[in-house]
């Protein structure tokens, strides 16, 4: 009984490692690659569990047993993102859901997607006049929903890797919305898988648009903003803990922008 005894410590022992290690994981999926190739999952994965085991003071070895414990979460996040947006496209955008037989319902839907994917229309608070790039809400909604969800979430859990929200991570979210749009493209709502091939080069557009959207506004840090203001409304979300809420504190940048501005 002794040795089950110990033997029920060590897998605790390591449940606990391991989960820690899949949010480090996470962090690494979003912020550096949404679609990394085998071999950078694996280096990934084996860096996070060394990383959680001394974060956690907990001395167990990696194995190579556990990578495929901790990659699958490349998937899993990237699933979790699509379903979020899913949830959030047809209220958020507009969509009717049809049957087969509404003709009127099914070509508005059609033209809605067409509409909001030219140019990724979908990304702006409104898109009939380009305004506020990267702040309409569904961003926000499907972010708080997979990283903001409590106190103990990962967007709160690992504040200095999402605060501010970080740029790769905002092209995935952008990613799964613009999949989300495409299952309504027919005109009625029908599946389409959030896979690699069809999606990473959409992907790798949006991290280049957000790119170079940074540096045509670096003078004012637009999308800095932006995204501190996602981690920010997120952790708010979360209910998270005060005391590492820095937006309470001192004057923020858009204060001391207009009062720059006043002189």
């Amino acid at each position: 009984s002794n040795k089950a005894a110990l033997r029920g410590d060590f897998a605790q022992a390591a449940k606990e490692v391991l989960d820690h290690a899949v949010t480090l994981y996470k962090t690494q999926v979003t912020s550096e690659k949404a679609y990394p190739d085998k071999l950078t999952e694996r280096t990934w994965a084996k860096t996070a569990w060394k990383q959680a085991a001394i974060e956690l003071d907990i001395p167990l070895k990696y194995h190579r047993s556990i990578i495929p414990l901790i990659t699958r979460y490349s998937w899993h996040l990237r699933s979790e993102l699509k379903g979020a947006a899913r949830s959030a496209v047809e209220g958020a955008y507009g969509f009717k859901p049809a049957a087969p037989d509404d003709i009127e319902w099914i070509e508005y839907n059609k033209a809605r997607a067409t509409a909001l994917l030219t140019n990724n229309a979908f990304a702006y608070e409104d898109p009939n006049t380009d305004k506020g790039l990267y702040q309409v809400y569904i961003i926000q909604a499907v972010i708080n929903r997979v990283y903001y969800k409590g106190p103990e979430d990962d967007g709160v859990k690992h504040d200095d890797v999402y605060r501010p929200f970080p740029l790769k991570g905002l092209a995935l979210v952008l990613t799964a919305i613009h999949c989300a749009i495409q299952e309504w493209e027919t005109g009625m709502f029908s599946n389409v898988k959030f896979d690699q091939n069809g999606y990473s080069r959409i992907y790798d557009r949006h991290v280049a648009d957000l790119g170079s959207f940074r540096y045509k506004t670096r003078q004012h840090k637009v999308l800095e903003k932006i995204c501190t203001k996602i981690s920010e409304r997120g952790r708010a979300h979360a209910k998270a803990p005060v005391e590492n809420y820095t937006a309470l504190g001192g004057i923020s940048e858009e204060q001391m922008d207009r009062a720059v501005a006043a002189y």
